[in-house]
């Protein structure tokens, strides 16, 4: 089981677009065989690029935040003085930032204020950004969530067991576990799409859809379970030598090893030539790769500027 959590702990990504994982920094083992964290935590690339409804953000070799898109409510105004930041998420219409000190800074449109996190929340290690509601993940592997409650998303059932990745979808979410099972909670995905795996395990990291889930085993290949009118659960299953998969409304990506991106749902697929990918990002409407030399790759609705990255962005690519 511990070689399975290892494994996990270095595939994570973010987004309810994009795979949530565990601490960015190597597990540390204790006499029990569980994790430590140890904080401050190390900024990993994999998780330095973000897509919401109509803006994106990437996170800067200084740890600061770059944001591009729609302004509406300040989605892409970080909060002054927003420093130490080693992860990023995205929701619908809000933006969520990790600080090293495993605290989690939230701005842009609130939805009444809903998608503030709780005030005494700490010790986190790791984020995720649903359409209205978000997650996170502690360092006593906990999962806490606030924003949207409706059908119980934000509420985490009891008896997870050693949480390792969280993801948040449009109305539901997702937690991994150490020994490869997933659990899900939330609205129920509709009966008339792809059903569940009865027997799911091995799995290193996950995703959540609009309506649909997705899970990378440690074979790298993808298993795919919800909505399907375009694919976006079923089409997973054609994939090999994946090492990292997001998902978004009708939509999905996946890393594969060579570092190149497949895409399969409903929108628009990543340009030929794109090679050298080190994460990605799945927004609603349009998607992001960064690459090995810390330049961002965008594709598909440019409007209000979403998928055209500052000039001269240099993204952080190295741990």
């Amino acid at each position: 089981m511990k070689s399975l959590l290892c494994l996990a702990l270095a595939l994570g990504f973010s987004r309810a677009a994009a795979v949530e994982s565990g601490p960015d920094q190597s597990p540390v083992p204790t006499r029990s065989g569980a994790t430590s964290i140890v904080f401050p935590l190390r900024a990993d690339p994999r998780r330095a690029i973000a897509a919401g409804e109509d803006h994106s953000l990437a996170l800067r070799t200084d740890g600061t935040v770059a944001a591009w898109g729609y302004n509406y409510n300040n989605r892409i105004t970080p909060p002054a003085g927003l420093t130490g930041v080693v992860a990023l998420a995205a929701g619908n219409k809000y933006s969520l930032a990790l600080r090293a000190d495993g605290t989690v800074v939230a701005w842009g449109d609130e939805f009444g204020g809903r998608t503030a996190p709780p005030k005494n929340l700490s010790r986190v290690i790791a984020i995720a950004a649903g359409y209205g509601h978000a997650l996170a993940l502690t360092a006593d592997r906990r999962v806490v969530g606030w924003g949207n409650a409706a059908d119980g998303r934000t509420t985490a059932p009891q008896g997870l067991r050693e949480v390792i990745a969280i993801a948040a979808g449009r109305d539901h979410s997702l937690a991994l576990q150490a020994d490869g099972t997933v659990v899900q909670w939330g609205r129920s995905l509709p009966s008339s799409g792809r059903p569940a795996p009865a027997d799911l395990h091995h799995v290193v990291a996950i995703a959540a859809g609009g309506d649909f889930s997705l899970a990378l085993k440690s074979d790298g290949t993808v298993v795919g379970w919800g909505q399907d009118f375009f694919g976006q659960a079923s089409d997973a299953a054609k994939l090999r030598e994946v090492i990292a998969i997001a998902a978004v409304d009708e939509s999905a990506l996946a890393l594969k090893a060579d570092g190149t991106v497949a895409f399969w749902g409903r929108g628009v697929s990543p340009p030929k030539s794109l090679t050298g990918v080190i994460a990605i990002a799945a927004g609603p409407e349009h998607n992001l790769a960064l690459k090995a030399d810390g330049t961002v790759v965008a594709w598909g609705s440019n409007l209000k500027g979403k998928a055209a990255p500052p000039a001269g962005l240099r993204v952080l690519a190295q741990p």
